[in-house]
């Protein structure tokens, strides 16, 4: 078994002598970071057999909170509650919203910290009492969707005005990375005109190609 980030994973796999090794794991345990379409294909090729779950937990939270197995490209999400935890979607005023709404992910449950050691400004904005537990804020972006899986879409604070809208550049890079092939992607607002998106692959993918998908 392994446990890693799937960009750590993404460069091991361009290495002759890592991929001859990673044929002998069976199992794989992902966390941390967003889990890219073309990879779910790259591990199969090694080992057909490979079990692969794409986790989700903050530090604050002990670390462990979701998980998904991941049996293809389409629907990665980060799964849902893992025993003893407690997942709920709110809003900015700590209400819980509609099913399939996006809002702020809120973790509750006996896994959740007290807070953090002489932080109480900073501990009182992230945990709050919620429905009778103690609940951690993330701060992540995410939504329960039709299957009641819940679904990544960023950072709550990277949002970004552009032309008078508001964008979440996260659920850009999570579009993006959703591409085959594509292993990582940052995007940026350029001057409050247009977005840019940075990408690296493992083959030549053309702007028209990302656009289209």
């Amino acid at each position: 078994i392994i446990a890693t980030t799937p960009s750590f994973l993404s460069v091991m796999l361009e290495i002759p002598q890592m991929r001859e090794a990673l044929i002998n794991v069976n199992s794989y345990d992902f966390g941390a970071e967003a889990f890219p379409g073309g990879l779910y294909d790259k591990i199969i090729e090694l080992n057909p057999d490979a079990y692969i779950m794409n986790g989700y937990g903050p530090t604050e939270t002990t670390i462990s909170c979701t998980m998904k197995v991941i049996t293809g490209n389409d629907n990665v999400t980060i799964g849902v509650p893992n025993a003893n935890v407690f997942a709920y979607i709110i809003d900015d005023n700590c209400n819980e919203v509609s099913d399939e709404e996006t809002g702020e992910l809120l973790i509750c449950g006996k896994g959740v910290g007290r807070g953090y050691v002489n932080l109480p400004d900073k501990t009182s904005a992230a945990f709050i009492e919620f429905k009778g537990m103690r609940g951690y804020r993330t701060g992540d972006l995410a939504r329960i969707n039709e299957d009641g899986e819940i679904e990544f879409h960023g950072r709550k604070d990277n949002q970004v005005k552009l032309r008078g809208l508001r964008i979440e550049l996260g659920e850009v890079e999570e579009a993006i990375n959703a591409y085959p092939n594509v292993t990582a992607v940052a995007v940026v607002a350029i001057e409050n005109k247009y977005l840019a998106a940075y990408y690296t692959a493992t083959k030549k993918i053309t702007q028209e190609e990302i656009t289209a998908f």
